[in-house]
């Protein structure tokens, strides 16, 4: 498992500064074609990023979104419900959730 959630975390760290590169490319591509008097009629279009940078970005994202998952897998605790263990604070702490037991148990 920490083999596959390094490779996504590589893949999806390259995928999105390649895409950060396009996005630049593409901007620099549109100043030169602006600069040589292209028709103003594209200027409408020139906002909108490629789709292969749409695409790109997003798969990015969800591979180090699944990738962090993937890590954090091990350390995450499971929730107790109300019925095992009583709803306290601990004692370094404030006791307001000790008002909240005890009107829990008058309803």
């Amino acid at each position: 498992m920490a083999f596959l959630s390094r490779l996504l975390f590589a893949t999806g760290t390259v995928l999105l500064l390649h895409a950060a590169y396009s996005c630049l490319h593409y901007r620099s591509l549109l100043r030169e074609l602006e600069d040589s008097g292209l028709e103003e009629t594209q200027a409408d279009e020139s906002y909108r990023m490629p789709r292969d940078v749409v695409l790109e970005t997003g798969m990015g994202f969800v591979m180090l979104l699944l990738s962090e998952l993937m890590q954090s897998g091990s350390s995450l605790q499971p929730v107790v419900g109300p019925k095992q263990r009583p709803l306290v604070a601990p004692p370094y702490q404030s006791r307001d959730f000790d008002i909240y037991a005890a009107r829990s148990k008058a309803l």
